[in-house]
């Protein structure tokens, strides 16, 4: 059955890594299908990547004095900068796909459903973690799909992977420069202002201890606060907001998406599958290495870079997928569908049972893989299941969470961990629980509203203006 599935939904691949069709956009000839709309190569400025890239390498190097006590200053960054550069030297093959530089505008609310649920799910999960409500039926029934906050953050990459890699795989994604323009304001600057209102309740509230929260109670340290600043360096993600940490991995990954888009258009689904378990694995290889440390996230990054890779793949057999999806029968729906349940819910208790047969440190890593398995099943019936976007996916309420899902992520724990530091021992549990799930979808609703539609906005304009290098040059004509 499986087999059947993947021969339908990638038919473009031969069977041999490095012998599949050329992708239409791989060839720099083909990249000249619009006339005089396309830009030329100088579209993707180097000279502004490099400096751009050259920056956050500084402030990693600065900022993480762990991976500097662990590594002697430069192994532990090595990764990092060298696949930066590698992504300044060939993204000149994946962000020439504009026609004028505009990324794909249109949104697929049932993903935005999709990924408010899972953000609804992370802070179910903290509570739980807080205030473990019946323990015996969220731990062992499959209830527990409501409270495994890791692998609804195992779904937002892959599901990023999908939509950032989606423009590409339609030709209308922008250049290198308004792509990382658009990722920075979209990322940082919600984030930003989440770390300024956390200092500021943290210093005004945090007192005493409180069972089960440890954030809060260490104090604000001017390394830990500048590491939050910079975001892609290694800190104490735990001092100030715990989900903090998968924010980390994102922004750097954003940094790498050309490599990414590139490793998608080049090769086959099976090459590509090769180089998510090489990532992985070079991931889980940070406490073996002489430089390895378990604290240096760097090696982190490149495993959930292939959750991105995974998800990338998806986008670009976008079309065969569904039409693989459509030959399905009804009860092979309900099978795939039945069959990726335990892998995203129970990822926990597999990352538990592989440690126990001895694949430390590869257990959690296999268990991102089921959580990623499920995350794709459920991201391929998101967009081709009409039944599933009509009952659940696009009511208004999931639809509204999809909406504020990132500022939810950003704000639930501190307004958990406002409540609990300010009326822990006055008022019931289960009121702080209520609060928090309140408090938080309030907040969120207007942090989208004030914060994050702005700062979408803005990155829109500050990538849309032409750079000084752009301004003068001639536009690649069919003729050139």
């Amino acid at each position: 059955m499986v087999q059947a599935f993947m021969k339908d939904a990638f038919p473009h691949h031969t069977g041999r890594a490095g012998h599949d069709r050329p992708h239409p956009l791989s060839s720099r000839s083909q990249l000249r299908f619009h006339g005089n709309t396309l830009r030329s190569l100088s579209c993707l400025h180097l000279n502004e990547a490099n400096v751009l890239l050259a920056s956050c390498g500084f402030f990693v190097a600065k900022c993480d004095e762990k991976s500097t006590s662990a590594a002697n200053g430069e192994p532990a960054l090595l990764p990092f900068t060298a696949i930066n550069t590698l992504c300044i030297i060939w993204s000149n093959k994946v962000y020439l796909l504009s026609d004028g530089g505009n990324v794909m505008q249109r949104r697929i609310e049932q993903l935005d459903g999709l990924r408010g649920l899972a953000s609804f799910t992370v802070m179910l999960h903290h509570l739980y973690l807080v205030f473990p409500f019946l323990p015996l039926l969220f731990r062992y029934s499959p209830l527990r799909v409501v409270v495994n906050g890791h692998a609804s953050v195992i779904l937002f990459f892959v599901l990023s992977g999908y939509v950032l890699a989606l423009p590409f795989m339609e030709r209308s994604g922008g250049s290198y420069r308004s792509f990382v323009i658009r990722r920075i304001f979209r990322i940082y600057v919600p984030y930003l202002v989440s770390v300024i209102l956390a200092t500021l309740m943290a210093s005004w509230l945090a007192s005493g201890r409180i069972p089960g929260i440890d954030a809060w109670q260490r104090g604000i340290h001017p390394g830990t606060l500048a590491g939050h600043l910079f975001l892609v360096a290694d800190t104490d993600t735990k001092a100030l907001n715990n989900v903090m940490w998968s924010l980390v991995h994102e922004m750097r990954i954003s940094l790498l998406f050309p490599l990414i888009t590139l490793c998608v258009l080049r090769w086959g689904w099976r090459a590509n599958l090769l180089v998510c378990l090489l990532l992985s694995a070079s991931g889980g290889l940070k406490t073996s290495l002489p430089w390895g440390h378990e604290d240096i996230t760097l090696w982190d990054t490149l495993h959930y870079a292939a959750m991105f890779l995974i998800g990338a793949m998806l986008a670009k057999n976008k079309s065969s997928i569904a039409e693989a999806y459509r030959k399905l029968t009804a009860l092979r729906k309900w099978k795939f569908l039945i069959a990726a349940f335990p892998l995203y819910a129970y990822s926990t208790v597999i990352a538990s049972a592989a440690s126990k047969m001895g694949f430390m440190p590869y257990d959690v890593i296999i268990s991102d893989y089921a959580a990623a398995i499920a995350a794709a099943v459920w991201i391929v019936y998101a967009v081709n299941s009409t039944r599933l976007s009509k009952q659940l996916l696009l009511r208004k309420p999931v639809v509204f969470l999809g909406r504020i899902s990132y500022s939810l992520y950003l704000y639930h724990l501190i307004v958990l961990f406002s409540l609990m530091f300010a009326f822990y021992g006055t008022l019931p549990n289960a009121v702080i629980y209520a609060g928090t799930i309140v408090l938080s979808l309030l907040l969120s609703a207007l942090s989208h509203r004030f914060v994050e539609r702005p700062a979408i906005a803005w990155g829109r304009r500050f990538a849309d203006r032409p750079s000084r290098t752009q301004i003068g040059r001639p536009a690649l004509t069919k003729e050139s």
